[in-house]
């Protein structure tokens, strides 16, 4: 990796680390705000990043190589960045039943991270990849929200 992309990697991993509230925590309230993004009812609220893929590959998508991320910097309970039909797409997957996963989700899909918008479905939050972004990010986005 060269210096440059390097001291960019550490910038954003901080920058996503402050933007997520990393370290600061507010003591537990009996009731969420109203403002906190739940999953609507037509949406499903434990999706999985294997349910995601397999209903890629049953749409005939090929998937790729898959890689972790950092998806507790954003407050989400699993994150991974995978190649699909030859291109990066960033997943995460949120636990929306509890309120710190309910807060993170709602200020992903209100915010984004780091001026980067985040699509959502239920409880997962899509990211392009600033690097190479996917070009059929939205239509990507759509077949999920097809799944159920």
């Amino acid at each position: 990796m060269n210096t440059k992309k390097f001291v960019l990697t550490l910038a954003i991993t901080a920058a996503v680390g402050s933007a997520a509230g990393c370290g600061e925590r507010e003591e537990a309230t009996a009731e969420l705000p109203a403002s906190v993004a739940t999953p609507s009812a037509d949406e499903p609220s434990n999706l999985t990043y294997a349910d995601v893929v397999a209903h890629l590959e049953e749409r005939s998508r090929q998937i790729g190589a898959a890689t972790a991320t950092y998806a507790s910097m954003i407050g989400a309970k699993d994150g991974w960045r995978v190649e699909i039909d030859g291109h990066p797409f960033e997943i995460y997957v949120f636990e929306v039943e509890t309120e710190e996963g309910q807060l993170a989700f709602t200020k992903v899909k209100n915010e984004g991270v780091l001026g980067f918008e985040a699509e959502t479905y239920g409880n997962l939050a899509f990211f392009r990849s600033t690097s190479d972004p996917h070009p059929e990010f939205l239509t990507l986005v759509e077949t999920i929200r097809d799944m159920h």
